[in-house]
């Protein structure tokens, strides 16, 4: 049986950086002059982060439609993101692709009918919303399902520090790439200059350097299909 989901932003984020311009250029030691090159940095940087991440950062309000293949509901069983219906072992949960989530507007049910906020459950921090009282059957959410709600981080301070410090470090690469080649690991002289470069390994993410690869791996979303 097959499973769908369609996000209608509703509201947009103003922007999607991951660390504010003033922080950039007090990183850097860079002067107002450099701001429009900072700003391209920051933006390319973050958005880099978004897809290695597979998640959108920023807060917006959403519309999220889940469509169900087959009389079963899946979701995510909490040990992993798995096309699994309900009756599978565990609780089934609609992953909701923004979080944190700030608030639920509204919860759709088959035939337009909208839940009340006693039907469902919401883990705010993971992005899981369960339907209360489930019984593990296969209709634990009775068909395909709308939920609008907002989430994701307001405010650029508030994105977790350890991304927001990846989100320098590419930044802080791409502004050496004017000094020198940021792939440049050292020079020895004494043999009248050996250069030694970082070149990402076999499997790994040659766009990503590995400090900022490091910051990030405890934030991938691994929820994703």
């Amino acid at each position: 049986m097959d499973f769908k989901r369609i996000t209608v932003v509703v509201t947009p984020a103003p922007n999607q950086d991951l660390i504010s311009l003033k922080d950039a250029r007090d990183e850097l030691r860079a002067q107002r002059a450099d701001d429009a090159r900072l700003r391209r940095y920051i933006e390319e940087s973050s958005a880099a982060i978004a897809t290695y991440t597979r998640r959108v950062w920023r807060q917006e309000t959403v519309t999220e439609t889940f469509y169900f293949g087959g009389s079963a509901v899946y979701g995510y069983t909490g040990w992993d993101w798995g096309h699994r219906p309900n009756n599978y072992g565990g609780p089934m949960a609609l992953v909701l692709s923004r979080f944190p989530v700030a608030s639920i507007g509204s919860v759709s049910i088959p035939d337009s009918t909208m839940l009340d906020p006693s039907g469902y459950v919401l883990d705010a921090a993971k992005g899981l919303l369960y339907r209360r009282d489930c019984d593990y059957t296969y209709d634990a959410w009775g068909g395909n399902v709308s939920v609008t709600y907002t989430g994701g981080y307001k405010e650029v301070d508030d994105v977790p520090p350890d991304v927001r410090q990846g989100c320098m470090t590419l930044v802080r690469h791409r502004a050496a790439s004017y000094t020198r080649d940021p792939y440049l690991r050292s020079i020895n002289v004494p043999g009248v200059q050996e250069e030694t470069y970082w070149v990402g390994q076999i499997g790994q993410n040659g766009a990503m350097p590995p400090e900022t690869m490091g910051l990030l791996s405890g934030h991938i979303d691994m929820r994703s299909a």
